[in-house]
């Protein structure tokens, strides 16, 4: 089966990485296809995980990468690398400036 377009590609990468790292998951640290929770293979299925879940996966995961590949068609491929180094100490200093702290 060939994908006939970007979007579907990415769907079914994800997808099949999901898949196997969950299989590998399930006798490395014994999670449970069924149980859903912290030891469970869908632990973020629950009311409190859903919504982040599906924001992560639409938000960043879809739109964030498949627009970086477009990105690819318009800019140079040393501007985009340039960007992607830079962006840690850019968001370091962002959030430095807004005063996030983070919780150890």
């Amino acid at each position: 089966m060939r994908p006939n377009n970007l979007l579907t590609g990415r769907i079914l990468l994800a997808g099949s990485a999901g898949a196997l790292l969950s299989l590998a998951a399930m006798p490395a640290d014994g999670a449970s296809i069924l149980s859903v929770g912290p030891h469970g293979v869908i632990g973020w299925a629950s009311a409190d995980y859903a919504a982040l879940g599906i924001y992560l996966a639409v938000g960043p995961g879809i739109i964030g990468h498949v627009g970086f590949n477009v990105l690819l068609l318009y800019l140079s491929p040393l501007v985009l690398t340039l960007a992607q180094t830079l962006d840690p100490p850019i968001g370091a200093f962002i959030g430095e400036r807004l005063m996030v702290r983070l919780s150890s």
